[in-house]
């Protein structure tokens, strides 16, 4: 996991090509993009958890969980949270 995060900062601040590396939020299209890597790492820890006996009791409830989990983030920008913080206002 360090490896990739690694290797999308080095990728990211050399300028490597914008088709692999991409600087857009969230990392666009580009294969060593965010998003991507999203899915890849959740099933990857899923299965972790599930080998050491940690897995919830039923696939439903995993998958109930998962939604209510994202929808947490909208729910939060619709409520008004503002994240002053983190925004770039070039």
């Amino acid at each position: 996991m360090r490896a990739v995060t690694l290797l999308r900062l080095t990728g990211e601040l050399l300028g490597w090509s914008p088709k692999l590396f991409a600087r857009t939020a969230g990392g666009g299209a580009s294969p060593v993009g965010i998003v991507w890597l999203i899915p890849i790492f959740g099933i990857y820890f899923a299965l972790r958890l599930a080998q050491t006996g940690e897995a919830p009791p039923t696939v439903g409830r995993a998958l109930g969980l998962a939604k209510i989990a994202r929808s947490l983030g909208p729910a939060a920008n619709r409520g008004g949270v503002r994240w002053e913080g983190f925004t770039n206002h070039n």
